[in-house]
C-alpha cells in the first residue's frame, strides 16, 4: 500500500513548539539524465591516501571496506583497558596519528593516547549524545550530535575550530580527502557537505525520509552513496549534491550501517520486517528442501543455494542484502543471504580486502561450515548457523564458505561466536578477519582467500551476572583474555561488571586495527587496546575506570513568569503560539492537507522490535490486567491506534491552519473520524482500522503482515480522548461534539477514575453549549469560561500536551531507545 506524507503529522504539531520534524514524501525510484558515470578503472584516492597506521573514520575508508592492511599477529594481550563511559554500540572509535578519538552517549568527544589509552583531551559538544563515531582528517576531528551540531576540533588539542547546525545526527560522518570536505546525515533528511577549513555549507540534499544511513564514497570519488528510513537508497554526485538515483530495497529501516563500496557495486543491508525467530525457522526448513547434508561444503551449497533464491525472489520483503549498480542504483538480483543476527536488527557489512574488485567477506546461513560442522557448535535459536563465506558482487549466488585446515571437519571451538540469532560484525587487518561478538572477540587468520586458522582474542567474561554469577557462568562458553575482572587478576571480583551498563543498541561497531594494536569495544562502556604478546605472561593491562570527574549537578533554571505556577495545573494554557515560523506553518498545512485528501483512517504503525513485549500505549485493555496489542504471528508492536491521539494532534494544529483546511479538517473528523472509530469508545477485535486506511509506515508493509494482525486483547479508550475531544471543541467551537456525546464521555470518565457517578453537572442539558472538558483527570464546568472556552477552572498547557504525542515515524523510537 502507498505510503503517504500522514505519519508525520504528529511531528509537524511538534514544530510548532520547537521540536524537528521528518519529511515523507514519496519518490519512485529515477536515473537523472546528465549525470556524472562513474569512472570504475579510475585509483581510489580515498584509499591510498590512509597511512597504514590509522583508521580515521567509521570503516576506515570512504569506501566503508572495514579492510586495513596492517596485521596483528596473535597471541594477544591487553596493553590498556578503560571502562567508565557509555558509549553507542554502533561507534567504533577512530584512530589517527597515534590519537583515538571516540564520542559518548553522555555527549563529550573523547581523545585518548592510542598506545597507552591515557585521557589527552575531551570536549563537551552541545550537550547532547554522540550517537556514532567520529572523524579525523589531517589535524582536523569532525563529529557530530543528536542535538544537531557537527563540531570541527583540533585533534592535538580539542580547541574548537569551527561548529555548524546541520541537524541532529545517529550517523558518522563522511571524510572526502581529495575534496577537503566532510558530509553529514541528519535525521531530519539532510545531507550536508561542508568544506573542512571553515565549516562553510557547499550544498544540501533533502531526502524525502529522515537519514540513519551512514554515507560512503564511490570509488573515483565522484558518487555519494546513503540510504534513508523510506527505504530507499540514493546516490548523489558528490561535487553538486545533485541526486543520480534513487532505489527502492525491502525492510522497515537502512539505518545504523552504511553501504559498502566495490569496483562498480554497492551493497546495502536493511533491517527485516519479519521477526527473527521466523526467519530462522524459515530458513531451516528451506535448506532442508534440499534433502540430505552433503558432507561437501561446496556441494552442499550448491543444492541448497537455488533454494533460498526461489525462497527470497517469492517473498521479497524477506531480504536484507542488496547489491546494487553504482553507476545507476540497478538491483544486480536476488542475493542468497538469509537473515542472520540478533535482535532484528540490521545484519552486519561485507569486508571488502584491499584490491578486491568484485568479492567480499560475508556472513550467511548454510548447513556446513566452520560453526555448523563443529562438534562443538551449540545452535540456539537455528538448526543452521551463521557461517562466514566469500561472496562474488558480480554473480551473486557463488559464496565459498571459509574453512580451517582440518577441512571437511572443523575445529571451532569457540574462538568466536557468529550463532544466528546473536549480532556480530566483521573487520579485517591484513589476512585476519576479526569477528566481533557481543560476548567474545575471534578471528581466522587465513593462508588462502578461503581457508585459515582460528584464532581467539577476547572474551567479555568469564562470570556474568545475566547468565547465573557464579564460577564459569559466562553467557557463552570460557575463554581466555576475558576483560573482565579490569585488572586481570583472576581473584578480584568479577561482577557486578561497573557501570555504565546502559548503552544505546546492540548492532556492535567490530574491532578497529591500527597503531600496530587492536580495539575492542566491550558491552556498554568498555574500551580495550590490545597488542601482540607472548600469551599467558601476558603483564597487567594499565586500567582507567572511574577517572573521570563527576558530572556537576544540574543548576535549576529560573523561571520568570508574571504566573503563579498552580496555573499550569489549574488553568487552560492551550493557547496557539503568537507568529509562528511561516516555514513550519506552511510544512503543517500541507501534511494535514494530505492527510485529510483521500478521507481514509490512519491504520496503527507496525514495526517489528524482535526480543521486547509487544504490549502496546496507551495500555488501556477492554481485558484487564492484560495489556492490549497488536501482533503477527504473536511478536511485533504496533503505535498509534488511539482514535484520541489522532484528534488530539489535529486539534493542536486546527489554529495554525487556513480556512479552507480547517473545513476540511471538520469534515474529516465528522465523517472519518468520529462516525467511524470515536476516540470515547474502545476499538474493535479486527476490522478496517487495522488493515484498510492510510499507511502510517514510511515503508511498505507487506501485505501477508498487514492482513493477518492480530489484537487481542483489543485496546480500550484512552482518558486522553477526553482532553483531546476538549481541545478540539475549544479550537473549533465545536462543543455540540461533547454535549451530543455526553453519555459517553462521563461513562469513559467514571471507568477510569473507578466511581459510579460524576460529582456535578450529570445531565449534558444543564449545561451551556460550551460542554465540559476533562482535563488530568477532573471534570470542569465549563459554564465559568469564556466564550473562546479560555481560562478554564482545570486544563494544561497546550505545549504540555504537544509532548505527550509520539512522533508518527520509525526514526524518533530510534532516537529515544
Amino acid at each position: 500500500m502507498l505510503v503517504r506524507t500522514t505519519i508525520a503529522l504528529g511531528v509537524a504539531a511538534m514544530l510548532l513548539t520547537g521540536a524537528l520534524g521528518l519529511p515523507t514524501r514519496l519518490v519512485q525510484r529515477m536515473l537523472i539524465a546528465d549525470t556524472p558515470v562513474l569512472q570504475i578503472d579510475a585509483p581510489a584516492q580515498q584509499t591510498q591516501a590512509i597511512p597504514t597506521q590509522d583508521w580515521p573514520q567509521v570503516g576506515r575508508d570512504a569506501q566503508r571496506t572495514n579492510y586495513t592492511p596492517l596485521q596483528v599477529n596473535p597471541p594477544y594481550c591487553y596493553l590498556w583497558k578503560w571502562y567508565e563511559v557509555p558509549f553507542a554500540s554502533r561507534a567504533q572509535p577512530v584512530v589517527a596519528a597515534g590519537r583515538l578519538f571516540i564520542g559518548g552517549m553522555d555527549g563529550v568527544l573523547y581523545a585518548r593516547n592510542a598506545s597507552t589509552g591515557a585521557p589527552l583531551w575531551t570536549h563537551p559538544g552541545d550537550g547532547s549524545p554522540i550517537r556514532h563515531s567520529p572523524g579525523a582528517l589531517g589535524d582536523t576531528v569532525i563529529f557530530s550530535t543528536h542535538g544537531g551540531t557537527t563540531f570541527a576540533l583540533d585533534a592535538a588539542t580539542g580547541a574548537l575550530r569551527w561548529r555548524r547546525s546541520t541537524g541532529p545526527s545517529a550517523t558518522a560522518p563522511l571524510l572526502d580527502v581529495a575534496r577537503n570536505r566532510v558530509i553529514v546525515a541528519s535525521t531530519d533528511g539532510r545531507l550536508t557537505s561542508l568544506r573542512l577549513s571553515d565549516g562553510a555549507e557547499l550544498w544540501q540534499y533533502r531526502s524525502d525520509a529522515p537519514i540513519l544511513t551512514t554515507p560512503a564514497l564511490s570509488r573515483d570519488g565522484s558518487l555519494i552513496f546513503s540510504g534513508d528510513e523510506a527505504i530507499y537508497a540514493f546516490a548523489v554526485d558528490a561535487e553538486s549534491g545533485a541526486l543520480v538515483w534513487k532505489t527502492r530495497l525491502y525492510g522497515q529501516s537502512l539505518g545504523e550501517r552504511y553501504p559498502v563500496v566495490l569496483s562498480d557495486t554497492v551493497v546495502y543491508r536493511s533491517q527485516p520486517l519479519y521477526a527473527l525467530w521466523q526467519l530462522l525457522g524459515e530458513g531451516d526448513v528451506v535448506m532442508n528442501q534440499a534433502g540430505a547434508v552433503n558432507p561437501d561444503w561446496d556441494a552442499d551449497w550448491r543444492a541448497v543455494r537455488p533454494r533460498i533464491t526461489a525462497y527470497l525472489s517469492a517473498q521479497p520483503h524477506k531480504q536484507t542484502f542488496f547489491v546494487l549498480d553504482a553507476r545507476t542504483g540497478q538491483l544486480l538480483g536476488v542475493a542468497p543471504v538469509l537473515y542472520t543476527f540478533g535482535d532484528n536488527d540490521i545484519p552486519n557489512t561485507p569486508v571488502v580486502r584491499s584490491g578486491a574488485a568484485y568479492t567480499a567477506y560475508v556472513t550467511y546461513r548454510a548447513r556446513q561450515g566452520i560453526q555448523t560442522t563443529s562438534p562443538y557448535a551449540v545452535h540456539v535459536s537455528s538448526q543452521y548457523d551463521g557461517e562466514l563465506g566469500l561472496m562474488n558482487m558480480q554473480t551473486l549466488d557463488d559464496i565459498v564458505g571459509l574453512r580451517t585446515p582440518d577441512y571437511p571437519a572443523s575445529n571451532f571451538n569457540y574462538e568466536f561466536r557468529l550463532t544466528s540469532d546473536e549480532p556480530a560484525m566483521m573487520t579485517m587487518g591484513g589476512n585476519i578477519l576479526y569477528i566481533d561478538n557481543w560476548e567474545r572477540l575471534g578471528a581466522i587468520s587465513l593462508t588462502t582467500e578461503i581457508q585459515g586458522e582460528l584464532v581467539h582474542v577476547g572474551t567479555v567474561s568469564n562470570v556474568w551476572p545475566e547468565c547465573g554469577g557464579g564460577p564459569d557462568s559466562g553467557c557463552g562458553p570460557v575463554g581466555p583474555n576475558p576483560f573482565f575482572p579490569l585488572s586481570g587478576d583472576p581473584r578480584d571480583q568479577d561482577y557486578p561488571f561497573p557501570s555504565p551498563r546502559v548503552g544505546e543498541g546492540a548492532v556492535m561497531a567490530g574491532a578497529v586495527i591500527a597503531n600496530n594494536m587492536i580495539y575492542w569495544r566491550v558491552i556498554e562502556g568498555g574500551l580495550a587496546g590490545i597488542g601482540a604478546g607472548n600469551g599467558a605472561n601476558c603483564p597487567p593491562p594499565l586500567v582507567y575506570t572511574q577517572t573521570l570527574p563527576p558530572a556537576p549537578t544540574p543548576t535549576p533554571p529560573v523561571v520568570m513568569t508574571s504566573r503563579a505556577l498552580t496555573d499550569y495545573v489549574t488553568l487552560d494554557l492551550a493557547t496557539p503560539i503568537m507568529n509562528p515560523p511561516a516555514d513550519l506553518v506552511q510544512r503543517l498545512r500541507s501534511e494535514v492537507a494530505d492527510l485529510v485528501r483521500d478521507d481514509e483512517y490512519l491504520m496503527p504503525y507496525y514495526l517489528q522490535r524482535g526480543m521486547s513485549n509487544s504490549a502496546m500505549w496507551p495500555h488501556n485493555s477492554t481485558i484487564p490486567p492484560e495489556p492490549p496489542a497488536i501482533t503477527y504471528n504473536g511478536g511485533g508492536n504496533a503505535y498509534w491506534h488511539d482514535s484520541g491521539e489522532l484528534l488530539l494532534t489535529l486539534a493542536m494544529a486546527y489554529p495554525y491552519l487556513d480556512a479552507g483546511l480547517q473545513s476540511r479538517v471538520r469534515q474529516y473528523v465528522s465523517d472519518v473520524l468520529i462516525a467511524r472509530y470515536p476516540p470515547w469508545q474502545d476499538m474493535p477485535w479486527g476490522g478496517d482500522w487495522l488493515k484498510n486506511g492510510a499507511p502510517r509506515e514510511l515503508y511498505p508493509v507487506p501485505e501477508d503482515i498487514r492482513a493477518n494482525l492480530n489484537n487481542w486483547p483489543p485496546p480500550a479508550a484512552s482518558p486522553l480522548s477526553l482532553y483531546a475531544v476538549w481541545l478540539w471543541a475549544k479550537n473549533t467551537g465545536d462543543w455540540a461534539l461533547v454535549q451530543n456525546n455526553w453519555s459517553a464521555l462521563t461513562g469513559l470518565y467514571n471507568a477510569r477514575r473507578g466511581v459510579a457517578l460524576l460529582r456535578r453537572h450529570r445531565r449534558p442539558h444543564r449545561l451551556r453549549a460550551h460542554g465540559a472538558a476533562i482535563v488530568r483527570g477532573r471534570f470542569i464546568d465549563l459554564r465559568s469560561c469564556g466564550r473562546d472556552g479560555g481560562g478554564c477552572a482545570g486544563g494544561r498547557s497546550g505545549h504540555h500536551a504537544v509532548h505527550r504525542i509520539r512522533a508518527l515515524h520509525r526514526p524518533v523510537l530510534d532516537a529515544a531507545r
